[in-house]
């Protein structure tokens, strides 16, 4: 396990454009977390997606600026190499 103090997280917001994707959303703005975790919970998140549907998981899994998709169901798609 590593320990990753908050007062030293660095964090980069992600691309804007993923905050209105169709039958998708950030992963992070799927959680229900504390405001002072804030920081600690979008370094986790990164930008990863949730889909509604295994075909939007296929494809977002194949888009440059998105993290790895995960579909409802919880498969995951990750970014491939």
């Amino acid at each position: 396990m590593t320990f990753i103090p908050l007062d030293n997280i660095k964090v980069t917001a992600p691309d804007a454009n993923l905050k209105s994707l169709p039958k998708a959303r950030l992963t992070i703005d799927t959680i229900d977390f504390d405001s002072s975790l804030e920081r600690a919970m979008a370094y986790a998140c990164g930008s990863s997606i949730v889909c509604d549907d295994l075909a939007t998981a296929k494809l977002f899994a194949t888009i440059e600026n998105t993290g790895p998709s995960r579909y409802l169901e919880g498969f995951v798609f990750p970014k491939p190499d």
